[in-house]
């Protein structure tokens, strides 16, 4: 095992041991730029700390290179500010930001997906009623600059009941690109009534400009009904018709190698949270013939 470094080459401090202001990550998201000995992870931070969602790059041995740029918008606020507390409340949710990374074939493009809406944005989704979008950001690798910036609509929680603790909750927990103009985007439920349920849909990423292209959010600092237009959507897979005993927390995917047959193979991952009740579970799927979202 190889330990990631942070800045100074000094391993990340644990958690119960970290002293105040100290900072750990939430590492939530991670992948490996093809042909070079570079890594990408983002960290969803630690805002009871005071340290927000971060872009890390590194070396395969674990040398930490640098971190990326976020867009102001996804970046944690200074809330200690008096000047900011008394403006309505804006940035990323705690526990709810970067969360899913993709690369596309060329490697030139990284997309890097929050796990819930923007505080200014809207409310997360809750039981039959869909909440404000999540927004998916568009990197150029090479000048690792923010370029754009789509608004993705998770499903409404199919929880029966909105009053049990923990509250009902869905988001996108992963994206993986599906070819060049493509991604998969996995949400992830979770109410006390249906426990962890799972979707993966698939969304067209064209070039703004083309047919039924998402609008650029990058330059919105709000996203208000009615100024953009979100992502198009298609329902790849349900994982409650998979007929598996149970599905746990599903947070990762990426493609494995494919069947003598040719078809591809989907691999998933959960996060157990290292809560005794929760399981490491991995899945893995054949392709079928795909859906196609123009």
């Amino acid at each position: 095992m190889q330990p990631l470094l942070g800045p100074g080459q000094h391993a990340y401090a644990n958690a119960r041991l970290a002293e105040p202001g100290m900072a750990v990550p939430d590492a939530e998201a991670l992948r490996v730029i093809p042909n070079t000995d570079r890594v990408l992870w983002a960290s969803e931070g630690d805002f009871s700390r005071g340290f927000g969602p971060e872009l890390n790059e590194m070396r395969r041995e674990g040398t930490w290179l640098r971190d990326w740029p976020l867009p102001d918008m996804l970046r944690l606020p200074p809330r200690h500010d008096k000047a900011v507390r008394e403006t309505p409340p804006q940035g990323p949710r705690g526990g709810l930001t970067l969360e899913g990374m993709a690369l596309s074939p060329d490697a030139r493009t990284l997309w890097l997906s929050m796990e819930g809406p923007l505080l200014q944005d809207g409310e997360m989704s809750s039981p039959g009623q869909t909440g404000a979008p999540v927004r998916i950001t568009a990197f150029d690798v090479p000048t690792r600059k923010a370029v754009r910036q789509i608004a993705y609509l998770p499903d409404a929680v199919s929880a029966s009941v909105q009053w049990l603790r923990p509250r009902p909750i869905n988001g996108v927990s992963d994206i993986l690109a599906d070819g060049p103009d493509h991604l998969l985007v996995l949400e992830r439920s979770f109410s006390v009534d249906e426990g962890w349920g799972a979707r993966l849909y698939r969304i067209a990423v064209h070039h703004p400009g083309t047919d039924n292209a998402a609008t650029d959010v990058l330059r919105m600092r709000r996203l208000i009904d009615g100024q953009y237009r979100t992502v198009p959507k298609q329902l790849v897979l349900d994982f409650a018709k998979l007929g598996l005993r149970s599905v746990d927390n599903l947070e990762g995917m990426t493609w494995g190698s494919p069947l003598a047959s040719g078809e591809r193979v989907l691999l998933l991952v959960s996060d157990n949270n290292f809560n005794p009740a929760e399981v490491t579970q991995f899945i893995a799927l054949a392709e079928q013939p795909r859906c196609h979202v123009e």
